[in-house]
């Protein structure tokens, strides 16, 4: 409708107004061809004179004017929706797209460059320079040589019983041979089926020592889920309590079978197929068969296992399908255990508490920070807590770094606002808080009652790429009320946020997030179409 007065189509359209923005459209590109010959009036001196409007008409405006030997564009905005700097990247990307049609004008549009240099220089290089030297050794062996360092130190409280390091390596060295007569070694997965306790531990460091991989399965999961990790896993050992036997999927069978010492495969034992459990299958109640176990020597065990064979097997929560056992390496852990410690600063005098469940790869970040910089770990009962009894075990163990999913942190900081706890004043150093989306209203919360030395950490990170890829310090973050940023990537990580056909999109545009560097996974274990 270009030769009808704008006003006129408003009249005969009568859209819905809206006082926030224009009618019609929010955004016009404006074409303007001046004539070739110059007009020339008699006894007229004719200038061209560019106007300053100090109000934009519209949100955004593009006005193009092709004049003989140049076209010259210029964008009008509105300066409560956009600033000068984003402007100025649009016009960046709208030369770079231009000289991108010039350069190979028979290309797709979706194909071409918009970045300018600079910009893919800082996508691309300055936000991901993260190298940095990565720990060798296995993540046991990490811990073998902190129990040389600290023997003596407290390393696990669990209600009334503690172990030092010496006593967890010495336990954990025990079942560790115990499975490596059983023939476990590298790349054999290992079930763990334990309740929060000491005996989860000294599991969890006795199958990495024997060679083997765990495979963490919640015992409070129902019975279909158990079942279906169990043969999707093919676990040939099970480590388990007497009193979880009877919350397991099926019922025992008996004997003292042979192990295999090669890699489970889908052919492997089944689980859920019939009345007892598959016949191959040894299970060691930590418990029970403690007697038995505390025959073996606690020295540390030798295996031939290397940092690229498998650690863990952790299944995703299977909430876009069928649950997906995820496979890490012991590079990729003890990596990530290095930075981690090393960004959070954890040390020896600091106190945590594992609160995440075993099955989820969260936990197992805070195992490893605490027992391999020499710090102590508390583990909660098996039962959720309260806010009340958060508090109070953080008063009572003196509990230093704190680390919780968001939705537990939204109550609990209501209750602190409320109760102003001493702890938070002198010390609670660091929380940390990550797995799901952190509420706005929670961080202002937080920051009324937060001790002036206390870090916040936002982290985020899938099963996929071992426990957190990105970090974002919240302490002093007065930034956005709607949506809180996770962070840059850690040491050795990558992050890039890419388009549908995976090319960078410019800053301020949304786009896909795929995370890179040495915490991939290795893949999803049997399903290597979806890896």
């Amino acid at each position: 409708h270009q030769d009808v007065p704008f006003e006129q189509v408003v009249e005969a359209l009568q859209p819905t107004r809206n006082l926030s923005h224009s009618p019609l459209f929010q955004v016009m590109f404006d074409l303007l061809q001046t004539s070739e010959t110059p007009l020339q009036l008699p006894g007229v001196a004719i200038e061209r004179l560019d106007a300053d409007y100090p109000i934009a008409k519209f949100d955004l405006t593009l006005s193009v004017v092709e004049e003989r030997e140049a076209t010259v564009a210029a964008l009008e905005y509105n300066r409560d929706l956009f600033d000068a700097a984003t402007i100025a990247r649009m016009a960046g990307h709208f030369q770079t797209l231009l000289a991108g049609i010039v350069a190979d004008p028979a290309q797709s549009v979706a194909m071409l460059p918009m970045l300018t240099a600079a910009e893919r220089e800082q996508l691309l290089v300055t936000w991901n320079d993260t190298a940095a030297e990565y720990p060798q050794a296995c993540i046991h062996e990490r811990f073998e040589a902190q129990v040389a360092r600290t023997p003596e130190a407290v390393a696990l409280i669990f209600e009334e019983q503690q172990l030092s390091y010496a006593e967890l390596n010495s336990r954990a060295n025990q079942v560790a041979h115990q499975l490596q007569l059983l023939g476990v070694g590298p790349e054999l997965l290992v079930g763990l089926c334990v309740e929060r306790s000491l005996e989860m531990v000294v599991g969890l460091l006795g199958i990495l020592k024997a060679g083997g991989a765990y495979v963490p399965l919640d015992p409070s999961y129902p019975q279909e889920r158990l079942a279906f990790m169990l043969s999707d896993a093919a676990v040939p050992v099970l480590l388990t309590q007497e009193r979880l036997r009877a919350r397991l999927p099926l019922r025992w069978g008996e004997g003292e079978p042979a192990l295999r010492s090669s890699t489970p495969h889908p052919a492997s034992p089944r689980w859920g197929e019939g009345e007892d459990t598959p016949a191959d299958v040894q299970i060691i109640c930590l418990d029970r068969d403690w007697p038995t176990i505390a025959l073996q020597p606690t020295t540390n065990p030798v295996s031939a296992v290397q940092p690229d064979h498998l650690a863990y097997v952790i299944y995703t929560s299977g909430s876009t399908g069928r649950p997906k056992g995820v496979m890490i390496e012991h590079h990729a852990l003890a990596t990530h255990i290095a930075t981690v410690t090393a960004a959070y600063s954890i040390t020896a005098p600091d106190r945590l508490i594992q609160f995440a469940a075993i099955s989820f790869d969260w936990a197992q970040e805070q195992i490893f920070t605490a027992l391999l910089s020499g710090a102590r770990l508390l583990i909660p009962e098996p039962q959720l807590w309260t806010g009340s009894d958060y508090t109070h075990q953080v008063a009572q163990h003196g509990i230093t770094v704190i680390d919780l999913p968001p939705a537990y942190f939204h109550p609990l900081v209501s209750l602190w606002q409320a109760q102003r706890p001493t702890f938070l004043d002198d010390q609670v150093r660091l929380v940390m808080l990550g797995g799901e989306r952190l509420l706005p209203e929670s961080l202002w919360q937080w920051q009324a009652v937060a001790g002036r030395s206390t870090r916040l950490l936002n982290t985020y990170g899938p099963t996929e790429t071992t426990i957190t890829a990105t970090v974002g310090d919240l302490s002093s973050y007065a930034g956005s009320t709607t949506n809180l940023p996770i962070g840059r990537p850690l040491a050795g990580r990558q992050a890039y946020l890419l388009d549908p056909l995976g090319q960078l999109v410019p800053i301020g545009v949304a786009g896909e997030l795929f995370l890179g560097g040495v915490g991939v996974a290795r893949g999803y274990l049997n399903r290597p179409e979806l890896t």
